[in-house]
């Protein structure tokens, strides 16, 4: 049985419908909760990287991408109220 990665991989070039519904969360209509300040989804990462990428390094990137996303919410989350009273 294939890895989840690479059955995302594969269904990558998905149907019209599909590919629709990735436009709409990429331009803000969903994809992470948070009023579109969310993560992109896997998939959503995966139409942005080389076709050629391993699934293993696909995993890794997406990790570091998820490490770089919420460390930079949590640092400006920190900005925005570090002068309030707790």
């Amino acid at each position: 049985m294939p890895c989840v990665c690479t059955s995302l991989l594969l269904a990558r070039r998905g149907s019209p419908d599909r590919d629709d519904r990735d436009r709409s969360r990429e331009r803000g209509g969903g994809g992470g909760g948070g009023g579109g300040r969310g993560p992109m989804t896997f998939r959503q990462f995966m139409n942005k990287q080389p076709d050629d990428l391993s699934p293993e390094e696909a995993q890794a990137r997406y990790k570091d991408y998820l490490v770089d996303f919420h460390g930079g919410e949590i640092k400006a989350d920190f900005v925005a109220t570090k002068d309030q009273e707790r």
